[in-house]
């Protein structure tokens, strides 16, 4: 992503012109917004620009390859353009790589946000959205990382792999989100983000410079939306729960209880999941979810025998119950925040759109009460290039 955006860079200068062309360098190329609000409402907003001659350069001047800026305004888009008074350039924000909103801001609503982002044809959709969790979007845009020059970019690179190799993240962007706010059958939900360690540390250059980062910005949990406000979270393990229910599970690691006491880690190499809907003869929705898992052995931690076919059916059926059960927790979860972030609204609209029409105008008070039935459906594909575990080879 750093390459693309550098070469943009440097072919811009080089196209032909037009009436509506702005000069490379009369623009600061902001990737990455925060979005705060002060107590007398007032948005603080955090902007960050990048500075293209350190990103491009092989070796440093030892300048930041980046610059976070902040000031506040009633509004966004006047904060924006306030910031003409501290820079020399025009903020350019179609190269905007995530936007993170305070949890603050997220809990009191964020319509007006998404009404400016929305509106402002300069802003691409493609951006990702965060929720900084307990704390400030400012905060986030300070650290610097260590692996990718650009912190933005880095976060947004995070949430894509996070999301790919294991599962408990899940990327929003704009159309996605304003796709489920104006749902009548689904609520959003958006990942989280935290600054683990030193702050102040985190925001030097210098602290790049060490093996062991005094700061770092972490993906940590996912926010559960009502409506346009936040209104909970879900823990790791009910994050992945929403992924598995809603198929967006595209590889994850796990463990399993073996019967004779320890645990074997698995792979899930491919993973599907089904939702239908059934209308009983008194108008009653049901849900029904069906999951459908392949998975390989990763690890054993304990003693057992791996070459025998009943060994492997029975763990598959511990693994069967580990997803159910996960996926039970998850909804419970939902139900108590009253926020359909399954989408179990949608799919009865989709089955049954006659009997939707009528649950529609109830569905905060009937989704609470709503019955689904899971089940699931695990193979363990391969075991790995040997049977039983090494250790129980070791003499004690």
């Amino acid at each position: 992503m750093v390459k693309v955006l550098i070469f943009i860079i440097f072919l811009i200068p080089i196209l032909t012109g037009c009436w509506s062309a702005k000069e490379i360098s009369d623009l600061a190329i902001a990737t990455g917004m925060g979005i705060d609000k002060n107590d007398k409402g007032e948005f603080i907003i955090s902007i960050q620009l990048i500075n293209p001659g350190e990103v491009a350069a092989q070796k440093g001047s030892g300048r930041a390859e980046v610059t976070t800026y902040k000031t506040k305004a009633q509004s966004i888009d006047e904060a924006l353009h306030k910031l003409s008074m501290e820079l020399p350039r025009q903020i350019y924000l179609s190269h905007i790589q995530i936007i993170v909103i305070g949890e603050e801001v997220a809990r009191a609503g964020i319509k007006d946000t998404l009404d400016f982002l929305s509106r402002d044809n300069e802003f691409r959709s493609d951006f990702y959205l965060l929720i900084a969790k307990n704390g400030r979007a400012e905060d986030i845009l300070y650290v610097m990382t260590p692996m990718v020059k650009v912190p933005s970019i880095s976060i947004y690179t995070q949430l894509e792999m996070s999301e790919k190799i294991w599962a408990p993240s899940v990327g929003t962007n704009l159309d996605e989100l304003i796709t489920d706010l104006i749902s009548e059958g689904k609520d959003p939900i958006i990942t989280g983000v935290i600054v683990s360690g030193n702050k102040k540390e985190g925001e030097s250059k210098s602290g790049m410079e060490i093996i062991k980062p005094p700061a770092v910005v972490k993906l940590k949990d996912i926010a559960v939306f009502k409506g346009d406000k936040l209104v909970g979270w879900l823990d790791l393990e009910e994050s992945k729960g929403v992924n598995y229910i809603n198929n967006n599970v595209k590889t994850t690691v796990g463990h399993i209880k073996c019967p004779t006491g320890g645990k074997i880690i698995t792979e899930v190499s491919n993973a599907k999941s089904s939702i239908k809907s059934t209308i009983d003869k008194y108008g009653k929705p049901k849900i029904n979810i069906e999951f459908s898992t392949e998975e390989n052995i990763g690890e054993v931690q304990c003693k057992i025998d791996l070459s025998k076919p009943e060994t492997i059916k029975k763990l598959e059926k511990i693994a069967e119950h580990r997803i159910v059960t996960l996926a039970e927790k998850t909804i419970k979860k939902a139900k108590k925040y009253n926020s359909d972030i399954f989408g179990f609204g949608e799919v009865v609209h989709r089955d049954h759109p006659k009997e939707w029409k009528k649950l529609k105008k109830n569905w905060k008070k009937i989704f609470p009460e709503l019955e689904v039935e899971i089940t699931g459906k695990v193979n363990i594909r391969r075991i790995g290039t040997i049977t039983n575990s090494v250790f129980d080879k070791i003499k004690e």
